[in-house]
């Protein structure tokens, strides 16, 4: 396994995330605190290919089951079967607390979803 990949899972975990590779993913599972998803658990997860450098440069794609729907996205198939990789910037990169950051910003992704 990459070292990027594991740092990345090693990270989550610290964070209560329960982290596996699957289908080319690191898929963990997420709580939103607002929005559609509001109260409910979203598995997501980040191409392996992608954290090849982690922590010091961000993933870019947020891939997610084909069921969380956005009024906007940029999106293309994931390696996933049943899901799609969402287009989305993150700001404000910190790397020494990159897991933080990330966990973060997926859960605003996931809260921009209509349902």
């Amino acid at each position: 396994m990459d070292r990027g990949v594991e740092k990345f899972i090693g990270d989550m975990q610290r964070l209560g995330f329960d982290s596996r590779v699957e289908a080319g993913l690191v898929v963990y599972q997420i709580e939103p605190v607002d929005g559609a998803r509001s109260g409910t658990t979203v598995e997501t997860g980040v191409s392996v290919d992608e954290l090849k450098p982690w922590p010091q440069v961000p993933p870019h794609w947020v891939h997610l089951p084909t069921d969380v729907v956005f009024s906007h996205t940029n999106s293309e198939a994931s390696t996933k079967s049943g899901w799609l990789k969402h287009s989305r910037e993150l700001t404000g990169w910190d790397d020494a607390e990159s897991a933080i950051c990330w966990a973060s910003h997926v859960r605003s992704v996931v809260c921009e979803a209509i349902r």
